[in-house]
């Protein structure tokens, strides 16, 4: 059975469940019905073999094969990991999001779902994750340590809001693989997360059993099948309710200054391939 040849790490709230969903029905390219297989940081334990469970149904026509799981990318242990399981060849993606505005999606993600409370700047304090998820030059450098800088490449999350065909065109590129994607799902927004969640209680259920069904193929395969037909994004509505939150000026400026040294050392780094244009990493 095959392994994977390629990796997207993330970090989360960069937009790769659209990346994933653009992809899936590639005819060169295999990822499993699950989009988050977390082997390499939560369930490295299970063994080699369960992770090629994933994979044991690669066509013959893929040309790439891949794993996006986007925690990868802060995770201390994971390029040892992805070095010694899948060798020095593989390639690594990581998705550049201004980090002041990916710390702010994630943390409203997590509100949303009551896993936080408070202000974004006591977000920052409480919940060290807001902060190292958007480290990209400090995480990056841990890859780096493993793999040969040809190996890593920065797509830009600007690029993909600005112009999703040629974000889509620039990651097929970079695999080798026909520019072809999912022309229904360029313009959409997908996995928007929550506002502040109303059925606290049977939303942690869902969640639960989603985690659940999500172990095996069939139940992976009906997930898919309901988040094709909108039901998904139909209970995130539901079980949610408009709440405003939005990161002022002012609260950009504080938490500009948790990412400030990280970005600057990015910025000096001339051996990462950023795809398309380097937007104004600011």
């Amino acid at each position: 059975m095959s392994l994977p040849n390629f990796l997207v790490l993330g970090p989360p709230r960069t937009g790769t469940t659209w990346l994933f969903r653009c992809i899936y029905h590639h005819p060169q390219i295999y990822v499993p019905e699950v989009k988050e297989i977390h082997y390499f940081d939560e369930r490295y334990g299970r063994g080699v073999e369960w992770y090629r469970s994933f994979f044991r149904n690669v066509p013959d026509s893929a040309i790439a094969t891949g794993d996006l799981t986007p925690s990868y990318c802060a995770h201390l242990e994971a390029p040892a990991r992805v070095r010694e399981t899948l060798g020095d060849r593989i390639k690594l993606f990581v998705v550049f999001r201004d980090p002041v505005e990916r710390a702010f999606s994630e943390y409203r993600m997590k509100r949303g779902a009551g896993r936080l409370r408070g202000s974004f700047l006591e977000a920052l304090q409480t919940d060290r994750a807001l902060v190292e998820n958007s480290l990209y030059a400090k995480n990056l450098q841990r890859f780096r340590d493993y793999f040969a800088d040809d190996r890593l490449y920065l797509l830009s999350y600007r690029l993909l809001n600005e112009n999703p065909l040629r974000y889509i065109s620039e990651f097929l590129g970079a695999l080798g693989v026909g520019i072809e994607y999912r022309q229904e799902v360029l313009q959409q927004r997908i996995n928007e997360g929550l506002s502040e969640v109303r059925l606290r209680r049977l939303y942690k259920v869902s969640t639960y059993l989603r985690m659940v069904t999500e172990t095996v193929p069939l139940g992976r395969r009906l997930i898919w099948a309901f988040r094709e037909r909108g039901f998904v994004r139909w209970w995130h509505s539901y079980a949610s309710q408009e709440s405003p939150m939005g990161c002022t000026q002012a609260e950009r400026a504080v938490a500009h200054s948790y990412f400030a040294d990280d970005l600057a050392r990015l910025n000096s780094s001339k051996c990462i391939q950023f795809l398309g244009d380097d937007l104004s990493l600011q």
